[in-house]
């Protein structure tokens, strides 16, 4: 494309140069040598433009590069990222699973601290229901031995 339009400039040039040596040819120019100048200053100012677009170009080029780099860094932390999140992920499905399990053993806890309970209130029962029988049998013991003694007299 560049050299296209480097073609079509120094063509132009040409094309303008041999109007312009017809036209000094018939005398609209005196000096040859300003035309022939001014090919010259053509081709110059085609070459500097090629010049520049190869700098376009290049700053294009690096622009570019620059670009796919900061891409490139974009996506690794992006993927770091996405990496530490499946990390968390992990984490909070332990943590969860250690909830579950404390709360499992809290229940074991409860149902037998209930049970010790239960428990007790039994062993209490069954004593008050011991101590009851035991004054019981001391009173009957003293009945009976005031029936013995009433007998025995």
């Amino acid at each position: 494309m560049k050299n296209k339009k480097i073609a079509l400039g120094v063509t132009a040039a040409l094309f303008l140069g041999s109007t312009v040596g017809f036209a000094a040819g018939a005398g609209f120019f005196d000096n040859a040598t300003t035309v022939e100048q001014n090919i010259y200053k053509l081709a110059n100012i085609a070459t500097q433009n090629k010049q520049k677009a190869a700098d376009v170009q290049s700053k294009l080029d690096q622009t570019t590069s620059q670009q796919k780099n900061l891409q490139d860094q974009l996506d690794s932390l992006k993927q770091q990222l996405a990496n530490k999140q499946n990390e968390v992920n992990a984490k909070q499905s332990e943590i969860e699973a250690k909830q579950r399990e404390v709360e499992s053993k809290q229940q074991e806890v409860t149902q037998k601290q209930q049970e010790a309970d239960k428990l007790r209130n039994e062993l209490s029962n069954a004593q008050n229901d011991s101590a009851q029988k035991d004054a019981r049998m001391a009173e009957l013991a003293n009945l009976s031995q005031q029936k013995v003694n009433e007998l025995g007299q």
